[in-house]
């Protein structure tokens, strides 16, 4: 089982509030990730990429880098400031990304 696996589910896709954030009140983030003037809740996220939930723009392609500030947490560990990460996959609702370049671990 792969760490993305989840994402071969289908899921129906959510409406763009256009605000430039998508933060929602989710009990179950694991943080957020910016990307330029938006913001993301993360659903989950390991020593190698991070899965944003909610996504619903269309400011990254798959395949595309991207640079972007990211405050993580979960289990006693922690990643917070400046990254790069590939987008791996985009599904309708989430978009999974790998870190090309790591935060810094706290």
């Amino acid at each position: 089982m792969g760490v993305f696996d989840f994402i071969k589910t289908k899921q129906t896709p959510k409406q763009s509030s256009g605000s430039g954030s998508n933060l929602s009140s989710s009990g179950n983030s694991r943080g957020t990730v910016t990307v330029d003037k938006f913001t993301f809740n993360v659903r989950d996220y390991s020593l190698k990429g991070f899965i944003l939930e909610p996504y619903d723009e269309k400011i990254l392609a798959r395949g595309q880098k991207f640079k972007c500030s990211v405050n993580l947490s979960k289990d006693g560990h922690s990643y917070e400031g400046r990254a790069e990460a590939m987008v791996t996959k985009i599904t309708s609702g989430a978009l999974a990304a790998t870190f090309t370049i790591k935060p810094a671990a706290n």
